[in-house]
């Protein structure tokens, strides 16, 4: 059993506070809701037909996956540059030391 205590109400109490102020002149804040298979089939316009509906997926898993490959290829790019960038500023600063301009 759990105790509520004033530190808990003061937490929902804010929450709700901020839920208001962030939903503030939205007339149509819902509560998401399970939709049924049919609901979803006639959304996207399969209307029943599981062929289409598995030709959408396996579109939509294959752009997925060239979208990850896109990103995995990009985000190498940046980790070498990133690398780069560290080796340049570990050199100038070696460069930098060895000559003390600052201390002339």
């Amino acid at each position: 059993m759990y105790n509520y205590s004033f530190s808990d109400c003061n937490a929902n109490n804010l929450l709700e506070t901020e839920r208001e102020k962030l939903f503030e002149g939205s007339s149509d804040v819902q509560k998401p809701r399970m939709k049924s298979t049919q609901e979803i089939l006639t959304k996207y316009k399969f209307g029943g037909d599981a062929a289409a509906a598995a030709a959408h997926a396996q579109n939509k898993l294959k752009e997925r996956g060239e979208k990850l490959a896109r990103i995995s290829q990009q985000s190498e790019e940046l980790q070498n540059e990133s690398e780069n960038f560290a080796s340049l500023a570990q050199q100038i600063s070696k460069s930098m030391e060895n000559k003390k301009w600052w201390k002339l």
